[in-house]
């Protein structure tokens, strides 16, 4: 029998006998794909012996089914003979556009439960008129897909979370950094999980033919022969739009909770006053010129070689520097966790410090995450593979499925070695060690977890180390755990990772790299992230690494600093080892150079009005919907793979400061001046500040110089 729920003047059917949805319309149109239907829920458990067992809602029984129009209770189990003896009991409540879903599962065999998805369906790929639906998807700070046969061809394609875990994949609170993901097609569909707990979940979306499949996996963290029961919803709701219009529906739930789910049992360290100066990050390294160089010492080595590029730099443009050291540490780039002593020693690293200092600019370093290397393939004398076995690091090390020991899966052109389990007190304590001879030496920024993106733990099934035998909940306990412990011993010096933090590290990630330029490989980058978080952290816009696969011209550095100054980012520049600008890090053979006055005139700019009248928003200000502008010009920004960008010539977001009043900011990426209008000026006095005092509101226009910002305020 078929069951509708209304939600709205809109409606879900589902055949609870046959397991699947059969029918989810708004406004009179159909959003499954036909003859694309699932399983409306799976399960996946893990017997003793670490193998998988996966069973779904085609092979269960429908035994007891009380649902009504605003939902009810379905209750499955599978058939005798069967030895999964379990029942699923899945709750659902429909009404106004949304329906919320729960599940919980009795659980009488020797199994444990890994993972519940649902609910599952099928939607349309393509709409009516035949263009690609769109798939927003807060992936590294947000990410629009409009064409979703492009993923699939590039090295960010869908795949199943296996051990070892890769780092690409779409897991939260990693590169996913909200609990949500949205459709649109003729119509609007928002699948989020509304879990104050924020345990680990694959969101992500995979595409069939003529079907897509948004896909929510909770991560239950069960053990053998336990019940597991969800204590939050997982909400299907149809919102017609854009990417806002779905991250308000998860911006709503989030804003109404408090205290916040990430709040903190200890008080937090007050920032330094550098966080809200605006400091521009400028990264190079010191031996090598890429990620898999050969890594004898290059031209900013010693570390004071780099003084005259840092001072001609610093005036340029107008502002203190934040000085990002890669392949810095003594030990080998990027082969945690070990880093200390510094490359060439502690007193010539001290007296570029203390230069540094001197001229009032900061100094940070990279630092490799939560990972063991036993060997380096950049600096092949670096082997620890007898302090592993002397320390008992296997103790510490994530195990596979079967209890074994295996390589990690993360940057393994640069070592070989092992995850690190956050839940042991031995990961704890070797982090803690590094953390505390940088703090000790005067640093002011650590990217302790540079691969542990957004902040988040490798899967762990060890059974010897007080977790749950599978990936859940706990994961993000003991991550949180571990990171009051190193901002503990941190102190003053801030800590961030790689790409900008999940939903529940943000307050001890304050200032992370962020990778927004990934998703111009398969998409656009959306300020999903700054949309929801912006007003708890600000992060600064990352190395731009691999933007050379995306972008054929350097100059596209002009549009992605433009894109990260408009997302409320602070500013990042990349240095060759002659002190000039590179348009991203990571180049195997450098490239074409961006035009440096170009790149200088648009970072002075910018970083002057972010410092300046702009600051009470862009930092801690909440994002809101832009005001409409008229009479912004398309420009080209030529893509290696895909066709080229269209891109507005002049980037635009609004904020609200702490006090209530609202600014919106302009940058001008291109080489000309742009005269553009407020559609619909909000007040009737508006005041409008450039960096260089000249910009102008006549009529409702504002003319933006080449390579400048301007920010527009509604006035009382």
């Amino acid at each position: 029998m078929i069951h509708a729920l209304r939600m709205g003047e809109d409606a879900l059917a589902i055949d609870f006998s046959a397991g699947r949805i059969v029918s989810l319309r708004r406004n009179g149109r159909e959003l499954l794909a036909g003859g694309a239907a699932l399983p409306f829920f799976a399960l996946g458990f893990r017997d003793r012996d670490g193998n998988e067992i996966w069973r779904d809602a085609y092979g269960a029984h429908a035994r007891r089914v009380q649902i009504g129009e605003d939902g009810g209770i379905v209750q499955y189990a599978f058939p005798d003979g069967d030895p999964l003896l379990v029942t699923i009991r899945i709750s659902i409540s429909a009404g106004s556009g949304r329906v919320a879903w729960r599940a919980s599962v009795e659980n009488k065999a020797d199994w444990a439960l890994e993972w519940i998805e649902f609910p599952r369906m099928a939607l349309r790929a393509k709409k009516d008129d035949g263009r690609s639906a769109s798939v927003f998807w807060p992936y590294n700070e947000g990410v629009q897909i409009d064409d979703l046969s492009l993923r699939d061809q590039t090295w960010f394609a869908y795949r199943e979370p296996v051990f070892p875990q890769n780092s690409l994949l779409g897991l939260f609170p990693a590169m996913v950094q909200s609990q949500f993901i949205a459709y649109q097609g003729d119509a609007g569909v928002y699948l989020g999980a509304h879990d104050s707990g924020m345990g680990p979940k694959n969101i992500d979306f995979s595409v069939d033919g003529d079907a897509v499949r948004l896909k929510m996996r909770v991560y239950a963290g069960g053990d053998f022969g336990r019940d597991w029961d969800m204590d939050y919803d997982i909400v299907l709701a149809l919102c017609d739009g854009g990417w806002r219009e779905a991250a308000d529906l998860y911006r709503q739930w989030l804003d109404a909770l408090e205290p916040k789910p990430w709040a903190s049992p200890r008080p937090a360290p007050p920032r330094p006053a550098w966080y809200n100066d605006s400091p521009v990050v400028v990264t190079y390294p010191v031996r090598g010129l890429n990620d898999a160089d050969d890594m004898r010492p290059n031209r900013m080595f010693p570390y004071t070689n780099a003084l005259p590029a840092l001072d001609r730099l610093a005036a340029r443009l107008e502002s203190r520097l934040l000085v990002l050291l890669m392949h810095w540490e003594g030990t080998a780039p990027w082969a945690p966790p070990y880093v200390w002593p510094p490359y060439g020693g502690e007193t010539a690293f001290r007296e570029f410090m203390d230069a540094l200092h001197a001229r009032g600019h900061l100094l940070g370093v990279y630092q490799s995450g939560m990972s063991w290397t036993q060997q380096s393939h950049l600096v092949k004398e670096y082997n620890r593979e007898d302090d592993f076995a002397r320390q008992g690091i296997a103790d510490a090390a994530c195990l596979a499925p079967d209890g074994s020991l295996m390589d990690s899966d993360v940057c393994r052109t640069q070592r070989r070695g092992h995850d690190l389990c956050p839940a042991c007190p031995q990961t704890i304590q070797i982090l803690r060690n590094e953390i505390r001879r940088l703090r000790e030496a005067g640093l002011d920024y650590a990217q302790v977890l540079d691969q542990n993106h957004g902040g988040h733990s490798m899967f762990c099934y060890a059974r010897q180390h007080g977790h749950p035998p599978v990936p859940g909940p706990w994961q993000t306990r003991a991550v949180r755990r571990f990171l009051e412990e190193l901002r503990e011993e941190a102190g003053p010096m801030l800590l961030g990772c790689e790409s900008a933090p999940g939903e529940p590290y943000i307050p001890y990630l304050p200032f992370s790299d962020n990778r927004f330029s990934l998703g111009w490989f398969f998409g656009e980058p959306i300020p999903m992230h700054a949309w929801l978080y912006h007003e708890y952290a600000s992060h600064f816009c990352g190395n731009q690494v691999c933007a050379n696969g995306a972008f054929a011209d350097p100059d596209s550095l002009l549009y992605r600093l433009a894109y990260s100054f408009m997302a409320g980012d602070m500013l990042t520049l990349v240095l060759t080892d002659d002190g000039r600008i590179a348009s991203n890090w990571g180049c195997p053979v450098p490239g074409p150079m961006p035009c440096q006055e170009s790149v200088l005139r648009l970072a002075r700019n910018l970083n002057l009005l972010r410092r300046g009248p702009a600051a009470p928003y862009l930092h801690g200000g909440r994002m809101l919907r832009p005001w409409d502008m008229e009479g912004i010009p398309l420009v080209e920004v030529r893509l290696v793979s895909r066709p080229p960008l269209w891109a507005p010539q002049v980037l635009a977001s609004r904020w609200r400061g702490a006090d209530g009043s609202e600014g919106q900011v302009l940058a001008n990426h291109g080489a000309c001046a742009v005269l553009c209008r407020l559609a619909d000026p909000p007040a009737r006095k508006m005041r409008v500040t450039s960096p260089d005092g000249g910009a102008a509101l006549t009529d409702d226009r504002v003319a933006i110089d080449p390579l400048s910002a301007v920010l527009i305020e509604a006035l009382p």
